[in-house]
């Protein structure tokens, strides 16, 4: 098999920021310098759990990463920026098919640009990849991190889904032990919370610190979850396949498919476009495998209309101003006319990505059992196999 480790460039946040220009905007507005969070010396009460989602009876899979963003894990994030479509399109392939929802905790310690930043669990997976995506290694010097901050926010500031049906999951990756405060409460009694409150705990240990070893693998003990460590760099490669470029070929029919409509949506479903191509070839083919699991269509998050016309919105409910340049342009019957193209070709073209992505999931099944007897799993198999791993003795997938 074919696999390295591909970097991010910086090709990636350039897209980003110039995709909102394809449609009339305000000027843009600078986004504000980092704050450095409080840290309160009792932890605030938790907000209630979600309902469960109209989901039928599939379930869902909150992931919350808890991520020390210091200097010294800079490989670990270029890995984990490479290879979280990869992990993603692993959990949404099990059966029944879940419903994820991503959320992010980026933390370093007091006296560093921030202590923590956070990105609430959503099940736009775009634009979680995005937070990711803009995350960049820095600050840091002496050895313990707060992590326990960094947990914190997750339990506290976080709603997390509800119901019996759901798996709740905290990932603490870190290279470095938690920096004990006397107004912080501690990571092992957040461990504790976590645990009393159904959320399993699991870590990652980056590298051999041996304070970090040891703080580690009781966090995982405490919160009822599995502890694994990986090389300081992560170890997480992304893997190419035969089936990519097929892949990519039909990414560019879908994207051609689609269109952006509504305001601030459709700016936002254009940008995630754009960053999606300048991703890796292997990022790219992950991606689409997902979301076509997940029937997100070209993207997720809405603003596309095809997509959400085929997921039950009505082409009469879109206000005229929020209809595409091109439509506001046609008739009526000249709207319904094309639409009805465009939801039949987009059913072709998922139809062809379904068969595609078996044949690729079959072929990345036999490459990770190549890997794993090679002993060379790192941080995206740890991830795989904790998150996968439970969902199945939890007979919430087969």
């Amino acid at each position: 098999m074919n696999v390295r480790t591909l970097p991010l460039t910086a090709l990636a946040l350039l897209a980003v920021a110039l995709a909102p220009r394809l449609l009339p905007r305000p000027a843009p507005v600078e986004p504000p310098p980092p704050v450095v969070e409080p840290i309160s010396a009792v932890p605030p009460v938790a907000p209630p759990m979600a309902p469960p989602a109209e989901r039928g009876d599939r379930p869902v899979v909150d992931m919350v990463f808890v991520v020390d963003t210091t200097g010294s894990m800079g490989g670990l994030l270029e890995g984990a920026k490479a290879t979280i479509w990869q992990i993603l399109d692993t959990v949404v392939s099990q059966e029944p098919r879940p419903l994820v929802r991503v959320g992010f905790v980026a933390y370093r310690d007091r006296g560093d640009a921030y202590v923590t930043r956070t990105f609430a669990p959503t099940d736009d997976l775009d634009a979680a990849h995005a937070f990711l995506t803009g995350l960049q290694p820095d600050g840091g010097g002496d050895t313990p991190e707060s992590m326990a901050a960094g947990m914190q926010e997750a339990l506290d500031g976080f709603q997390w889904s509800g119901g019996d049906r759901a798996f709740r999951t905290l990932f603490v990756v870190a290279d470095a032990p938690d920096h004990p405060y006397r107004d912080q409460v501690s990571a092992r009694t957040l461990a504790e919370r976590a645990a009393q409150r159904g959320i399993v705990v699991n870590t990652v240990l980056c590298g051999t610190e041996a304070s970090a070893r040891s703080d580690l693998a009781a966090l995982a003990r405490i919160g009822g979850g599995a502890f694994a460590a990986v090389e300081q760099s992560g170890g997480a490669v992304a893997m190419e396949t035969p089936y990519d470029e097929r892949l990519d070929v039909l990414e560019r029919r879908l994207a051609e498919n689609g269109l952006a409509y509504g305001n601030e949506q459709g700016r936002a479903y254009e940008a995630k476009v754009l960053g999606n191509w300048a991703s890796s070839l292997s990022t790219r083919a992950s991606r689409r495998s997902a979301l076509n699991k997940l029937g997100a269509g070209v993207a997720s998050g809405g603003g596309e209309l095809v997509g959400d016309v085929l997921n039950g919105k009505a082409l009469a409910e879109v206000p005229e101003h929020d209809l595409p340049a091109s439509y506001q342009a046609m008739t009526p019957a000249q709207r319904d006319a094309d639409l009805q193209r465009r939801l039949s070709e987009r059913r072709q073209l998922q139809e062809q990505v379904a068969t595609i992505t078996a044949e690729r999931d079959a072929w990345l099944a036999k490459a990770r059992e190549e890997r794993r007897k090679a002993g060379s799993a790192g941080f995206d198999e740890a991830v795989e196999a904790a998150t996968v791993g439970r969902m199945r003795s939890m007979g919430l997938v087969r």
